[in-house]
């Protein structure tokens, strides 16, 4: 009779040893994927907001120059999505966001054909689409460089 006492206390033994060492991995697991979401989460916003707030190009120089043409009626995100299809931009939301935070109604995003090139900040787009002084001329004539 002692010896099944032994054999249940040691299968009890077993089990609560297992038991803990599978709720041990579970824990770390689970804080594992916590870490890696949160680290993730931190690499993105940061290149996010290094897209929004700095000197972010798609190309080094020389770049390559690339014409659009901005109508009068285009809203930011058009704008933004055209110079992103056209390889000018990075991407288009931290364009956007960039463009909504350096614009307003005295500095306006102003109609013409521009020449862009693919080595250009943010700062310089914008700068070049809402200065009258880079203001495009009309199609047919050359843009003056500056």
């Amino acid at each position: 009779m002692e010896q099944k006492e032994q054999t249940v206390d040691t299968k009890t033994l077993v089990s609560m040893v297992f038991r803990f060492i599978f709720s041990m991995v579970s824990n770390v697991i689970v804080y594992l994927v916590i870490i890696f979401l949160a680290v993730e989460l931190c690499i993105t916003a940061y290149e996010y907001a290094y897209q929004i707030f700095g000197d972010v190009t798609v190309a080094s120089e020389p770049g390559t120059d690339v014409t659009l043409k901005i109508e009068s009626g285009d809203s930011s995100m058009a704008i933004a999505r055209r110079l992103e299809n056209n390889r000018v931009i990075v991407n288009q939301y931290t364009f956007y966001i960039r463009t909504k935070l350096s614009t307003s109604e005295r500095k306006p995003i102003l109609p013409g054909r521009y020449t862009f090139n693919t080595s250009m900040t943010y700062d310089e787009i914008i700068q070049m689409i809402t200065d009258p002084e880079y203001q495009a001329k009309p199609e047919g004539e050359e843009q003056e460089n500056k």
